[in-house]
């Protein structure tokens, strides 16, 4: 697990290397692009079940729980809540790009 909430962080590109984390918390920072704080984490994808980017500007963009699914595979976990959870929220919202497993 790695904790690095509230350290305004604006990319997470530093992280690239840590293909075997399996929870990251980067809550709390200044994430507000998908590339530079999602697509960056493709390096991740095999292991990386639990991510939590709440209170990150990035969460707003309409793409973004679509764009965590597509590219961590193994994510179970995203924003404090199961996936589950997340389908059902977002599964409601009008032109979601969404798509549970």
């Amino acid at each position: 697990m790695l904790n690095v909430s509230n350290n305004n962080l604006k990319t997470l590109d530093r992280l690239q290397s840590l293909v075997s984390l399996r929870t990251l918390d980067v809550s709390g920072n200044e994430l507000v692009s998908l590339h530079r704080s999602v697509h960056v984490l493709v390096p991740l994808a095999k292991n990386l079940t639990r991510l939590d980017m709440r209170r990150n500007i990035v969460t707003a963009h309409p793409e973004y729980a679509g764009s965590v699914v597509r590219i961590l595979l193994n994510i179970r976990h995203l924003d404090n809540r199961d996936l589950v959870e997340f389908s059902e929220m977002y599964s409601h919202s009008a032109g979601s790009t969404f798509r549970p497993r």
